[in-house]
């Protein structure tokens, strides 16, 4: 088994007791504070994106989750971040007729009274490897509001709560 930190990411070269994980990554989550939120995992599979994300310590209720274009988590409510991930130009949201952008999730994550929340999907509308709509070298953030999944271009999720920067990676290809 080989593991390689890339920044502050752990990414895991070959997982053997994962039967199908090609790659994966471990990202920390922060709030605007510096302080430790929570982390999100990513795993590819085949062509399917495993996404987990783990929080704590966040104020209760739903709140939406996205993959950003930028790279950095800056400023208070991390407007460094850019907009949603949208490669082929679309609307936000998966109920928008017009369709989603590749960084909308499809649901938002619970955050229960006692601050953590848990939230586990699959999706081919991300990756890992070397594509358009690759998570590598972007941010993921957790909202402050829950996400309406139509609203153009934020589904009405409000500024950053959280945020974690998924690191460049070398591809070999």
């Amino acid at each position: 088994m080989r593991w390689r930190y890339v920044g502050s990411a752990l990414l895991l070269c070959t997982v053997p007791m994962f039967a199908g994980v090609l790659a994966a990554i471990k990202v920390n989550l922060s709030d605007a504070s510096g302080k430790n939120v929570g982390t999100a995992f990513f795993a590819q599979e085949g062509n399917t994106l495993r996404v987990y994300l783990n929080l704590t310590g966040l104020a209760a209720g739903k709140h939406g989750v996205h993959i950003h274009e930028g790279a950095t988590c800056q400023g208070q409510d991390f407007k460094s971040a850019g907009g949603h991930l949208n490669p082929g130009a679309k609307q936000h949201g998966f109920d928008n007729k017009a369709g989603h952008h590749a960084g909308d999730f499809h649901s938002s994550v619970l955050v229960r009274a006692d601050g953590t929340g848990f939230l586990s999907f699959s999706t081919s509308d991300l990756s890992l490897t070397h594509s358009e709509n690759s998570v590598v070298g972007h941010t993921i953030i957790v909202d402050v509001h829950e996400d309406d999944q139509k609203t153009d271009p934020d589904g009405n999720s409000g500024n950053g709560l959280a945020c974690g920067e998924i690191p460049q990676l070398k591809w070999n290809d």
